[in-house]
């Protein structure tokens, strides 16, 4: 259930993302998602949430900037790093 609602967050966000253009980050808010899966779901599904987050924001990226260039290269690899230790920074549940 976290996991489904998680997943239409995101996509959610990718959307918003790509109808606002480059001029207002979302990066902070694909943020939710994967903390909230990674809290109450496991790390797996924080990663796949993570990598679903990632993709999102890179196809709003190549979507609202045709133009190619050097930089986006190095944001699409950059950007699924973060979202990782994001996911990477949830606190062990307790036996």
């Amino acid at each position: 259930m976290i996991v489904a609602a998680a997943l239409a967050i995101t996509a959610g966000l990718g959307w918003l993302d790509l109808i606002t253009g480059p001029e207002i980050g979302f990066s902070l808010f694909y943020l939710v998602p994967i903390l909230a899966c990674g809290w109450w779901a496991g790390r797996l599904a924080a990663l796949i949430m993570a990598l679903c987050a990632a993709a999102a924001w890179f196809a709003a990226e190549i979507a609202s900037r045709p133009a190619a260039d050097l930089s986006r290269g190095w944001r699409g690899a950059s950007s699924p790093a973060c979202r990782r230790s994001a996911q990477a920074t949830r606190p062990p549940r307790w036996a």
